[in-house]
Formats: C-alpha cells, structure tokens, sequence
C-alpha cells in the first residue's frame, strides 16, 4: 500500500515535469522559427564606375535597346553594360577582354571628336603627339602615358570630376539646348538654376535634379538629342559661312595648302603683270629705235 501511495503521489511531479519539457521545447520551436521569419541581411548592389551605357544598340545584337522589352543591365567590375534580352550577357561574356576591346574602339571614336583637354587629366602637361587613349567607365580618357593610365586607375573617381568640370567648360556656354529635354521647362525659370550632367562626353544640361532619374534611365536618348542639336548648330553655322562667301578650312592640312594657295596665287600675278610690264617697255624701246634708224 506504501508502495502505491508512493506512486500516487509521484504521478503529479511526473505530469509537471512533462508539461514543463513541453512548453520549452515549443518555446525554442517558435525562436528557430522568429530566426527564418526575419527578412535575410540586404546586400548593397555594386556601384557603377562612370558614365552609364550610352550608346542605343546591344553590343551583341546590333538591336535596338527596348526593342525587346526593358534593356537588361548588367555591372562589370563597376562598367556599365546593357544589353536587348537576356541571351546577350553571355556571349558578351565568353571572352570579356574581347568583347570590351571592340566595346571600347567603338566609344573612342564616338568620344574623341567631343574631348576637351589636349592637356593629361593626371598630370596636367600638354598631351604628346601619340597619347595614351583609353576607355574607364564608359568614357574616353587620354595621357601621356602607360604610368599616368596607372595612376588615374588608382583614383579614377577624381579624374572623373575634373573631366566633367572641363567638359561643362567647354559645351556650357554656347549650350545647344534652350530647354530641360527631360521637362522642356526653358532654363533659369522657375526652377531655378539647371543642372549639369555629362553622359558619354556630352553636357546634358536639365531644369533640376528630379529629372536626372530620366537621363540615367535612358542616357542614349538624351544622347541623341544634345548630338542632334549639335548637328543642326553646325549646319547652320556652315550655311552662314557659305552665304557670307568666307569659307574656314577645318583641318591643319587644309589651312597650310590654303595658305600656300594664297601666296603663289599673289605670287604668279605679281610675275604676269611684271613680263606685260617688261614686253610693252621692249616693244617701246624697240619702236622709238626703228623710227630713229628709218630718220637717218
């Protein structure tokens, strides 16, 4: 009987223990799962280096970027690249040094005609006949050389602030542009001052900061645009030249064979009227000499 009262009595504690294993183990059940309910750690997306992807083709397809739908960007070591679909990236990919090569010849020839420094971003001096030209994030860079191309690598962050200030320089005073491309809100209205953009060597000059999301969103649009104007200015300029009658060569060449053309020019009229001049004299002489002769 001892023995049963004994384990009577034991039945609660038992049951209270049980209870009590339960409710921790549910306990800790709910902290695993509060661990996998919590939204995973953000990861920062890598941040572009340069200019974004300006021109308004794929590199792969030669297609027109929208055609296809929205273009697919794609970052390599902070180079912007956009491409048609989702099939380009990796052909584009399958040899990198390549495909950037190609890449890179095709934004020097864009670019060149627009830079403005015939100085070394790096150091300053005056660019030597044959520069070092390359291309860093979307952009035409030229140095003196393989060391200073070394050097603008190490902090090409800076190097990008002064070639925009010179680009600003250089396409803000005579801005082709009257009006925001993004809003067509006219410059110095309500807006207030405009703000200055640069996308591929070109000034891209919007009423105020809300509308750079646009340029950024499809900077070969406003591209075009600014290179459109460019080329309506340079149209009429010629026109006006052409009216006027005084026509200014382009290149050196042109100018020293202009030069050149000028002086023989005044040169060989100089001689023609010279030989008239000495002929009439030698015919007089001669006449006077025959009429003394047919006296005597």
């Amino acid at each position: 009987m001892r023995t049963i009262k004994r384990l009577t009595a034991s039945v609660p504690i038992l049951a209270a223990l049980l209870i009590a294993g339960a409710v921790v183990a549910q306990h800790e059940g709910h902290e695993g799962h509060e661990g996998h309910d919590k939204a995973p750690a953000k990861t920062e997306a890598p941040a572009r280096i340069g200019d974004a992807y300006a021109f308004d083709t794929c590199p792969i397809s030669g297609k027109k970027l929208g055609s296809m739908g929205d273009a697919l960007v794609k970052l390599y070591d902070g180079r912007e690249v956009r491409y048609c679909c989702g099939g380009c990236p990796k052909k584009f990919e399958k040899d990198l040094v390549a495909s950037f090569a190609k890449l890179d010849a095709l934004i020097i020839k864009d670019q060149m005609a627009l830079y403005p420094l015939k100085t070394s971003i790096v150091t300053g001096k005056d660019l030597p006949k044959k520069p070092t030209d390359f291309v860093s994030g979307n952009r035409l860079i030229r140095v003196g050389s393989d060391k200073e191309k070394a050097e603008f690598e190490k902090t090409p962050g800076k190097f990008f602030v002064t070639l925009d200030k010179a680009v600003v320089a250089a396409q803000g005073k005579d801005y082709v542009l009257k009006e925001c491309p993004v809003s067509d809100e006219e410059f110095g209205g309500e807006m207030g001052k405009p703000v200055d953009l640069v996308v591929a060597g070109r000034l891209v000059r919007v009423c105020c900061k809300d509308c750079k999301g646009d340029v950024e969103k499809a900077p070969s649009k406003f591209v075009g645009l600014v290179d459109a104007a460019l080329k309506s200015k340079m149209k009429a300029e010629s026109a006006s030249l052409r009216s006027a009658g005084d026509l200014t060569p382009a290149t050196l060449g042109a100018r020293v064979l202009t030069g050149v053309e000028a002086v023989s020019g005044q040169l060989f009229l100089a001689v023609l009227i010279a030989r008239l001049i000495g002929m009439h004299v030698v015919h007089a002489v001669q006449r006077t000499s025959d009429g003394a002769n047919s006296e005597r």
